[in-house]
């Protein structure tokens, strides 16, 4: 088994309360924003080890507020939710910092120092089984925002 990465990056829109993940293949969606060999399965056996979500860095502050606040990440393989998890504890070591400056209104500023949420016992997804992850939010976010789910582990 090799270290791996399976990732989508998907665009929130401003009326969905559930964005899904890893339903776009890498053939029709292009490398930069999955990698995923065939919708919603993968050709191979994969050990997830930890479950990333990274919001775009140009987040608005509300938005980022809704990500942490009110929101839940669900990883379901089949028809089961496997893993319930509050976003916030996905976003791990992702730092994010406003300001508001003097005739330009407000910056913010990213960087990722790894983190995420560690799995401290792997959760299999068999070769050729369906599989998803959603993200469940309180209320649609305010403006159209990307962002990636990343599912590190072995395959």
């Amino acid at each position: 088994m090799a270290d791996w990465v399976v990732y989508d990056n998907q665009a929130s829109g401003t009326s969905a309360t559930t964005i899904t993940f890893f339903n776009d293949d890498e053939g029709s969606s292009g490398v930069y924003n999955t990698n995923m060999p065939q919708k919603a399965q993968l050709d191979y056996d994969f050990e997830v080890h930890e479950i990333i979500l990274r919001p775009s860095s140009d987040i608005a502050r509300a938005d980022l507020l809704k990500l942490v606040e009110g929101s839940v990440i669900v990883l379901k393989i089949g028809d089961v939710d496997v893993i319930k998890i509050p976003t916030f504890m996905c976003l791990g070591d992702f730092h994010f910092s406003t300001e508001g400056t003097v005739g330009t209104g407000e910056v913010m500023s990213a960087s990722n120092y790894g983190g995420g949420f560690r799995l401290n016992e792997t959760i299999r997804i068999p070769a050729n089984t369906t599989f998803k992850l959603e993200l469940k939010l309180e209320s649609a976010l305010g403006t159209d925002t990307d962002l990636i789910a990343v599912l590190r582990g072995r395959r």
